[in-house]
């Protein structure tokens, strides 16, 4: 019987011993979920290093974040342990939607159940726009040091950045200042010479807008610039294509961009944008050249890194390139007619802030947002009229725009475009005698040049000088008569007309007038013989793009 109560003693001490240790290996509980806190669910976000944040849970040790832009996280973009209840991420996060979760871990390593998945939004990070300048013009020639810089109000800013250098690339700049107003009177003497400027807006986050376009100016302290009469010297003539028929051409940076269509070869049919290089002002050399299957172009309009060029065609109405490498510009997006099944011809087009202002005959007037050029976005449009509206030029917050009026003498039309998205009529201009095909202003003296042709003779080929002083009330400054306008270009105080010019004895020739306003009336300052479709400058000297033969002919201001 002892021998029986010990076997039984052991078992029973062995029990308790397995039944502790079974005990002993039994899994801990697993951690409950946390409860996320921020950014809430549904959150939009315009910072793309949001902060993250949830309960804490007790008895964790550490968390493990995930954030993905799939529901299920499947793939997740972030997969972070931390030690805190909180986390930044140490990459920005793109504009789109997101979705994230958290789970914590025990002090024996078991992770616990994760918590509800949360999304969120980033928003499209948004700018302020740049600033149009206004004073000096691009190119402009001054005789003194005494102007001030003038550049267009931009809507929410708080304060500008104004640079002003002897290079374009701002690598120095003489002037680096931070006016709160959109003007800025500088506090050197200008030495002769050439000059770049360009501003930028500073919002009320102190975060910079882009920079406005890069304008020049020169220092002529010796009498010659201001507005004062010169003769233009012939000094090269460069050859280029007999495939390209070059209608429209301007300067941004040290580089003339030209566009047109190809007129033979093996490319007709088809569109162009090419750049020549201006290192060498009296020898440019083409340095790119993009063609644009099944379009031509007619003109186009710099803003920014941006170039809008207007087509030909009814189914793409504009093609938008990025210029900010300007030896190598790219397509950045294209504006394409919003009712494919209309035939829609475009004819004008300008630019203010990140809004695209078509004009399209009777179709009437377009507005497009192209805040992304990837996605322009139609936010206005006037419906049909019962006049074509034609070329466009726009002058601070006013849009000018050429008519042919079937109802009435009217030719010029003036929108307010304070409000882009809402342009208003505020002003007329009323004359039978002219034809508004062209159109441009010059700033400095306050006066717009159109003209065109009326049938019936020479005597009834006008172009007209008009007041603009004024928006809501335009006034006829004077006329130029028997002039066939192919081409009008204005470059501060003088105003370059391309076309047929009709004599007393009835002979025509293919010319290119300057003309400036003196006295109220237009005086012909000098007059060139070339078959030209487009004008532009740099420094102190005039490109003339003859398609004739081919060249671009190139003059130097003497004054």
């Amino acid at each position: 019987m002892r021998i029986l109560n010990l076997i039984f003693t052991v078992l029973f001490i062995v029990f308790l011993s397995c039944k502790k240790k079974v005990e002993e290996i039994q899994p801990e509980p697993p951690l409950p979920s946390p409860l996320l806190l921020i950014p809430q669910e549904g959150d939009t976000l315009k910072d793309s290093f949001p902060k993250f944040k949830w309960q804490k849970i007790e008895n964790s040790v550490s968390y493990q974040i995930q954030i993905d832009n799939n529901p299920d996280i499947s793939s997740p973009l972030i997969t972070k342990e931390v030690n805190t209840d909180s986390f930044t991420p140490s990459i920005s996060l793109q504009p789109g939607v997101y979705y994230w979760w958290v789970r914590g871990k025990s002090s024996s390593g078991v992770w616990g159940n994760f918590s509800d998945v949360w999304n969120f939004v980033i928003m499209k990070s948004q700018i302020l726009p740049p600033p149009a300048l206004i004073y000096p013009s691009n190119n402009d020639t001054l005789s003194s040091s005494n102007f001030t810089f003038d550049w267009n109000d931009v809507q929410g800013a708080v304060g500008y950045e104004i640079q002003v250098d002897t290079s374009p690339d701002f690598s120095s700049p003489i002037i680096k200042e931070y006016p709160v107003s959109s003007s800025y009177t500088p506090q050197i003497t200008f030495s002769d010479g050439e000059y770049s400027w360009r501003v930028r807006a500073k919002d009320q986050n102190n975060k910079w807008g882009a920079w406005s376009s890069v304008w020049r100016f020169f220092i002529e302290s010796g009498g010659g610039g201001g507005g004062g009469d010169f003769q233009l010297v012939k000094r090269n003539t460069i050859l280029y294509s007999a495939d390209y028929e070059i209608v429209y051409a301007d300067v941004y940076s040290n580089y003339i961009f030209a566009t047109g269509y190809y007129d033979f070869g093996p490319n007709v049919g088809n569109g162009f944008l090419i750049v020549f290089d201006l290192s060498d002002p009296l020898n440019p050399q083409i340095v790119s050249e993009i063609t644009v299957n099944d379009v031509g172009f007619q003109e186009f309009k710099i803003s920014g890194n941006y170039l809008y060029d207007l087509t030909t065609g009814t189914d793409t109405f504009c093609v938008i390139f990025d210029i900010s490498s300007p030896s190598s510009p790219s397509i950045a997006g294209i504006v394409y007619n919003p009712y494919p099944d209309s035939s829609i011809w475009v004819k004008g087009i300008g630019v203010y802030q990140n809004y695209l202002y078509i004009t399209a005959g009777t179709d009437g007037l377009y507005v497009f947002d192209v805040t992304d050029p990837a996605s322009p976005n139609l936010v206005y449009e006037s419906g049909f009229l019962n006049k074509s509206l034609k070329k466009v030029r726009i002058d601070q917050n006013y849009m000018y725009v050429a008519v042919s009026s079937y109802a009435d003498d009217e030719v010029i039309r003036v929108y307010d475009i304070s409000d882009p998205t809402n342009p208003s009529l505020v002003g007329y201009y009323y004359d039978s005698g002219i034809n508004p095909e062209y159109i441009d202003i010059c700033p400095e003296q306050n006066y717009l040049v159109t003209g065109g042709w009326i049938p019936g003779g020479p005597e009834n080929l006008k172009v007209a000088f008009i007041d603009i002083s004024n928006p809501s009330s335009l006034s006829l400054i004077s006329y130029v008569d028997s002039f066939n306008v192919g081409f009008i270009k204005c470059d501060s105080f003088y105003s370059f007309l391309s076309g047929y010019e009709f004599y007393s004895d009835g002979s025509s020739d293919d010319v290119t007038n300057v003309y400036k306003i003196q006295n109220s009336i237009p005086q012909r300052l000098t007059s060139v013989s070339l078959d030209s479709r487009s004008t532009t400058f740099y420094q102190s000297y005039v490109y003339i793009f003859d398609n004739g033969t081919n060249t671009i002919e190139i003059f130097e201001r003497v004054y």
